[in-house]
């Protein structure tokens, strides 16, 4: 007989995530994987997508640290990203093929337990190498002042507002540039 995935009278699904990889080296990327108010919940598949196990994990259990969840970003063993959360009994790993599919799973995880809706994690996670900001920002200061000593005055970036190609969500950024949506963790180039 298949498991079947039970919530309790005042459990609710707050994101679902399909096709994610969790357990061990035999495990492949069709599993389903849910937060719920109470627990992180895995629903194990067959290889007919039908359900053999349903793991259940209570959200009380995860570790909270100055105020921030211990979920995080990581890597496996074969390179994909993974959403490492930290329990009291030991960590936990689950294998997403994008990056910015966790970042949303973070920030409602991190919401739920602390009721903090931005985390530091998740705010500084850009996607890019560590310090490239600053180097950019140098390198245009650098230009701009060329510029200036030339007589060509700078352009002013122009302030747009586009719909988030994950959420529809109105995003603001500046034109020619790329961000992370606030809401649901996606990029969107502001064109």
């Amino acid at each position: 007989m298949a498991a079947k995935l039970v919530l309790g009278p005042d459990e609710s699904v707050i994101i679902k995530t399909e096709h994610i990889k969790y357990g061990g080296m035999m495990a492949n990327f069709q599993d389903t994987l849910y937060l719920t108010n109470h627990n992180v919940i895995v629903e194990k598949k067959n290889v007919f997508g039908g359900t053999k196990e349903i793991i259940y994990f209570p959200i009380r259990d995860i570790k909270v640290y100055n105020n921030q969840a211990q979920a995080q970003i990581g890597k496996d063993r074969n390179g994909y990203n993974t959403l490492d959360i930290y329990f009291i009994n030991g960590q936990e790993s689950f294998s997403f093929t994008w990056k910015k599919d966790i970042i949303p799973w973070i920030r409602k995880i991190n919401e739920l337990l602390t009721g903090d809706k931005v985390t530091t994690a998740v705010v500084n996670d850009r996607l890019s190498i560590p310090g490239s900001e600053t180097v950019a920002r140098a390198i245009k200061g650098t230009i701009d002042t060329y510029k200036e000593a030339f007589g060509i005055k700078p352009k002013k970036p122009r302030k747009v507002s586009i719909r988030c190609s994950g959420c529809n969500a109105s995003v603001n950024g500046e034109e020619g540039t790329s961000g992370i949506c606030p809401y649901c963790g996606t990029y969107n180039d502001f064109s």
